[in-house]
């Protein structure tokens, strides 16, 4: 079973050293400096792969749930180093190991939360670069391998199951996974594409329309420019709210939307509603405090400023287009909250996600039924299905132990240092994948202390695995054969 593994990461990272070659491109074609990080990265990746094919040759076993998770675990990890090297070899950005990691960890679980500054001055193939790490962990390239490599088809459920992309029993997109996981990656190919063009046709440069449709569709929140995206107009601010949404909506909606041409699936689906109930409510809490400072000019900057923010951390984007820190009242810590939440099931964004929260009120208002009745008996429904039992104890358990790690993160970033709001807003930063914070976070993390910027690092990963993919790694019972 240990070849079988080894010979799965191989592949998954052999398919990850392919992507080095789109920026290691862009930077010959624009002399920009960084091609001999590219190249070096790539050589390193390479031999990492093909050594770990070598020694995995012979006869495969199928996949196991257990060898799932393990499997996933290990190759975000490795791939969060392979994806810091360009950053570290590079010659700009001049940054430690410690922030080429942060950076890295960062681009691939789509947190956007970053350590750079004067963004506008680095090269080109870098600042693209980050981007696609977005692009990479948005739907993740683990779910691209399942559609790519013939191989993983003995294990591929597992793998879904441990990306916590697996279709619902009486939702699957087609019965052979390999074909779900190229349905997806079909429909999150075509939103980046239509997003790109809808930045075009706004004037943005082409480069920079790629880069930031990876970043939007991803909701991954890094930009090519130090203002994110107020270095725009209220226009591309406009599409970006668009596509933001789409990428945080669950993608088999997406596809039984286009396949069954019925646009009446996200009106009908609780948990979009709730999210959308959830969007607009911030908005125009942040729409009726804005009207009343003098920091916007109109009702209307008024409302897409609201409007913006509220998406951009409600999805876990992380995208800025003015100092929302410095609003007034409660509305930045409301608007990080909501980060904490996220998007829906099978999307693209971090937090607990929607479904859980649901499922969670639905199952306290059953607790406050039975002490009213004690003799009757309650089920949960959504959407016309029955909740199981078993799947209301397995929402509170997450969530209980997502809260208690929140806590145990912002006491650990506390003791680096860190005021209470910075570590406050720091952990939900991180642990949600939401991106920026408010106190010392508020910009970016480049002047947090290095072990504050490894315990994010642990924090984002850990978010991005839904915490339990890698929690299970740590119990005696997952390793008793």
């Amino acid at each position: 079973m240990l070849r079988t593994i080894t010979a799965t990461l191989s592949l998954l990272i052999l398919l990850f050293s392919v992507t080095y070659l789109v920026p290691l491109a862009i930077s010959t074609y624009y002399n920009d400096g960084s091609y001999t990080a590219f190249l070096e990265s790539f050589v390193v990746t390479v031999t990492i792969g093909f050594f770990l094919r070598i020694i995995s040759l012979g006869e495969l076993k199928e996949l196991r749930i257990r060898d799932g998770f393990l499997i996933v675990v290990l190759f975000w990890t490795v791939l969060c180093f392979l994806g810091s090297l360009p950053l570290y070899l590079s010659v700009s950005p001049d940054i430690s190991f410690t922030d080429s990691v942060f950076e890295g960890v960062s681009g691939l679980t789509t947190t956007g939360s970053t350590v750079l500054t004067n963004i506008d001055e680095l090269p080109i193939s870098i600042r693209y670069y980050r981007q696609q790490m977005h692009f990479l962990g948005g739907l993740s390239i683990i779910i691209l391998a399942v559609a790519v490599f013939p191989m993983l088809g003995i294990g591929g459920m597992q793998l879904f199951r441990s990306e916590g992309k697996a279709p619902l029993k009486d939702n699957k997109l087609t019965p052979r996974i390999k074909q779900s996981a190229k349905a997806l990656w079909m429909i999150y190919i075509a939103l980046i594409i239509m997003c790109c063009v809808a930045y075009l046709i706004a004037g943005i440069p082409l480069i920079d329309a790629v880069g930031l449709s990876f970043s939007t569709v991803a909701t991954g929140g890094f930009s090519p420019y130090d203002a994110s995206m107020g270095h725009f107009d209220n226009t591309v601010k406009l599409i970006t709210v668009f596509f933001m949404i789409m990428g945080s909506l669950n993608f088999y909606h997406h596809y039984f939307a286009v396949t069954r041409l019925n646009l009446g699936i996200y009106f009908k689906n609780t948990e979009i509603k709730v999210q959308m109930a959830i969007i607009a409510a911030i908005t125009l809490l942040g729409l009726m405090l804005l009207t009343n400072t003098d920091s916007h000019s109109n009702f209307f900057d008024s409302f897409v400023n609201s409007l913006f923010h509220t998406v951009s951390l409600a999805t876990t984007t992380g995208y800025s287009a003015d100092n929302f820190s410095q609003w007034p009242s409660f509305i930045p810590i409301l608007m990080l909250l909501a980060g904490v939440i996220g998007g829906c099931v099978g999307s693209t964004t971090g937090g607990f996600k929607v479904m859980r929260l649901v499922v969670l009120f639905k199952q306290g208002l059953r607790e406050l039924k039975s002490l009213s009745h004690p003799n009757g008996i309650f089920s949960l429904k959504m959407d016309n299905m029955l909740i199981p039992n078993k799947v209301a104890s397995a929402v509170a358990g997450f969530i209980a132990i997502y809260m208690l790690l929140f806590f145990l993160i912002m006491i650990l970033l506390m003791a680096t240092g860190l005021d209470f709001i910075s570590a406050f807003t720091s952990a939900i930063a991180s642990l949600a994948n939401v991106g920026p914070g408010l106190g010392d976070a508020s910009e970016h993390f480049a002047y947090f202390s290095d072990s504050a910027k490894w315990i994010m690092s642990c924090a984002m990963l850990l978010g991005r695995l839904e915490i339990f993919t890698l929690l299970i790694l740590l119990t005696p019972t997952y390793w008793r054969s």
